[in-house]
């Protein structure tokens, strides 16, 4: 598609941000794994402007919907750490899309759990947390058993904000966690559903 590389093009050197904002949503119209890669392009180019990125490039991609989620997965699963240094880090970008997708990026999120390393997990915990859906309290389920005790407790914050009542009986099971902070948390997740602990 000749439109690709030209809305591509308008996104990185418009000349008014009227025009950029119109080519970004054209190539999020465009239901095609060309613009798919395009705007992943966009979205992990470091001269790129934040406001840009989360203004224009995420929107297109999430109206895109299934047609992204191959892409956004890989971006989720793929993308290094970014680091304390930075500040935007790709795979978390990634996993906000994802959830905003809903229940249909399960499936693939489940796969990307077994054996992750501890900031996908995190990316995982960030996606799965807002996410309406039993499943995502099974995934939370997982990370919460996790070695690591800061993954654990990102994963009872993540189950304390879940809306999910499926919830509550994993936030119990985590009670007994030996670490102190994952317990606070975890009373904490309780009590956000309206279960208060002694």
């Amino acid at each position: 598609l000749r439109a690709v590389p030209f809305l591509e093009g308008l996104v990185r050197q418009s000349p008014d941000p009227v025009t950029r904002d119109y080519a970004a949503a054209g190539l999020g119209r465009l239901a095609r794994p060309e613009a798919v890669d395009a705007l992943v392009r966009l979205l992990a180019d470091t001269t790129l402007d934040r406001g840009v990125k989360e203004v224009c490039v995420g929107p297109a991609l999430a109206a895109l919907g299934p047609v992204a989620k191959p892409q956004l997965i890989k971006l989720l699963v793929e993308s290094p750490s970014a680091g304390s240094d930075k500040q935007f880090d790709l795979g978390i970008y990634a996993a906000q899309l994802l959830a905003a997708m809903g229940p249909g990026a399960l499936p693939e999120i489940q796969q990307a759990v077994n054996g992750a390393p501890k900031h996908v997990l995190a990316r995982i915990t960030e996606a799965t947390g807002k996410i309406a859906d039993d499943r995502a309290v099974e995934i939370l389920a997982t990370v919460a058993k996790h070695n690591d005790p800061l993954v654990r407790q990102w994963a009872v914050v993540a189950l304390g904000r879940s809306r999910q009542e499926s919830a509550v009986k994993v936030l119990r099971t985590a009670l007994n966690d030996s670490n102190a902070e994952v317990g606070r948390w975890t009373r904490w997740g309780l009590e956000q559903h309206g279960v208060n602990q002694p």
